[in-house]
């Protein structure tokens, strides 16, 4: 089972995450706050993470204090870091500290889950074939 760690401190954010990436052979653990993820990431090994940089509304950048303990973590976990703040040096230092990619907010749904498949997350199953109810009758073909 695909184990993922979600960390960003707006619910509503976190949920549609959540949304994105259920399915029934991945794991969904969320975290809203910096304590919250390093408690989860005590009692479970995660096969993935993707992090908010900004986890309250002062300066520090508690998501990046997290992708630092990742980066400790044996072996190294794939992290997308993501942020409302386009600012360079923000995006060098998630580089830096070992982010495998930065998305920015607002988020591209699509992007974000290609990424996530590129990091191991198991694609999704297609949904059956729904077939229309209207079926196509041929002209019967008159043999002479």
């Amino acid at each position: 089972m695909f184990k993922l760690l979600l960390v960003d401190d707006d619910r509503a954010i976190l949920e549609m995450l959540a949304l994105t990436v259920h399915r029934p052979e991945v794991e969904v653990i969320t975290a809203s706050t910096e304590q919250e993820a390093y408690d989860h990431l005590c009692d479970h090994v995660i096969d993935a993470a993707v992090l908010d940089v900004h986890l309250s509304s002062g300066p520090a950048q508690e998501g990046l204090r997290v992708l630092q303990f990742l980066r400790i973590q044996q072996p190294p976990v794939p992290v997308i870091v993501i942020s409302g703040s386009q600012a360079p040096y923000l995006l060098n230092r998630a580089y830096f500290l070992g982010a495998s990619y930065f998305m920015s907010k607002p988020l591209d749904v699509a992007g974000l889950e290609r990424q996530l498949r590129m990091l191991g997350l198991p694609p999704r199953h297609p949904s059956p074939r729904r077939f229309s109810r209207r079926l196509r009758f041929l002209p019967l073909l008159q043999w002479t």
